[in-house]
């Protein structure tokens, strides 16, 4: 059974593969069809633009962590003094206990907002970069004239091609961080 990420690769190599196939049709006679790859990963992560992104993801992460770190370690505290503090009344120390429940499952539904918003943050970053590096390749291929251009990992699902591929990623990396 293929799993939907299977699926979407197996439909973009056959849209690929049609377009390969179908485009010597379209040309005239001599002209030859310019097919070129970019590694859009290299891309995001090489670029300055993506650098600063991640940079930018792992502060909002650290700045996150620090915050949860905090509240677990007063949790800790609060967990040790219970344990600990014989001078506690029943009443006072089950009032504590249950402070300390209160705020362990707080903490918890803490965790999982951020998250989250750690993912969400990501998705939306990677969305900009991965819009922004289209228009870069868009304009190289232009300048170039390619005709076709395959992201790297579908261009490695076709096996035999009589195309050369031009790798235009360095390009766009340098088109994107201008």
């Amino acid at each position: 059974m293929l799993t939907p990420r299977k699926r979407h690769a197996a439909l973009a190599a056959a849209i690929c593969l049609a377009v390969i196939w179908s485009a010597p049709l379209a040309l005239a006679e001599g002209d030859k069809l310019v097919v070129a790859t970019v590694d859009m990963n290299k891309a995001i992560n090489e670029s300055k633009k993506g650098k600063r992104s991640k940079d930018k993801l792992t502060a909002s992460k650290d700045a996150k962590e620090k915050t949860l770190k905090k509240e677990e370690e007063q949790l800790r505290a609060l967990d040790q003094e219970i344990q600990t503090n014989m001078m506690l009344s029943k009443s006072a120390r089950d009032q504590k206990i249950q402070d300390l429940q209160n705020r362990q499952q707080a903490l918890r539904q803490n965790v999982q907002k951020a998250q989250m918003a750690l993912m969400q943050e990501e998705r939306q970053a990677t969305e900009e970069l991965f819009n922004e590096i289209k228009r870069s390749v868009r304009k190289i291929a232009s300048k170039r004239k390619v005709d076709i251009v395959l992201e790297k990992g579908a261009s490695q699902i076709i096996l035999y091609s009589n195309f050369e591929f031009i790798d235009i990623t360095d390009d766009v990396i340098i088109d994107f961080d201008g």
